[in-house]
């Protein structure tokens, strides 16, 4: 899902590189990631997109990088999952939480519509105790601290965007990672 942002792009390249099938699901039909082997245009309804049901269908890996919009909300909720049952699908959450409610996780990984989760993000951070995820066990659930990266890492990498994109700003040239206020991300 989501394999035209940045992140989505370094996800398709390296699946590819484990010679994995790759299919990517966009807003748009402007998808230029030559590591996509077959793309998907979300369903606008009338405050959000829809995945259609032919990107679910056969999938071992179903990984989320979408930005948190008032498209995306619970954009996996209620009965989404579904499609899933009977192919083994792994979901990975790296993108933003609010994109499933709890309740539908839950009850995708009990009805086996997936088999597994492995989530960095949360609706709510940390993620309280109280949370039913954690019943669930590791044999269904993996649970992540939304932290990919360590902060001696995060900095430099952060301070080396700051001056690359000084130096295009005085040259005039477009900046990188520029946030698209409209989109919401």
């Amino acid at each position: 899902m989501g394999a035209s942002g940045e992140i989505g792009q370094s996800l398709a390249r390296t699946c590819k590189h484990f010679g994995m099938y790759v299919k990517g699901l966009a807003n748009s039909q402007q998808n230029t990631n030559e590591f996509v082997d077959e793309w998907y245009q979300s369903i606008p309804t009338t405050a959000t997109f829809g995945i259609p049901r032919e990107f679910l269908i056969n999938l071992d890996y179903l990984i989320s990088t979408l930005p948190s919009t008032s498209q995306t909300k619970n954009m996996l909720s209620g009965d989404v999952l579904s499609v899933c049952n009977g192919s083994n699908t792994v979901f990975i959450n790296i993108g933003r939480g609010d994109i499933i409610d709890e309740q539908s996780l839950v009850n995708a990984l009990n009805n086996n519509y997936i088999t597994h989760a492995i989530l960095d993000v949360f609706i709510d951070e940390p993620l309280p105790v109280t949370s039913r995820l954690y019943d669930l066990g590791t044999d269904k659930i993996q649970i992540t601290p939304h932290f990919s990266a360590s902060l001696s890492v995060a900095s430099y990498d952060i301070a080396q965007i700051f001056i690359q994109n000084l130096k295009r700003y005085i040259n005039g040239e477009s900046l990188l990672f520029v946030v698209e206020w409209k989109k919401g991300y």
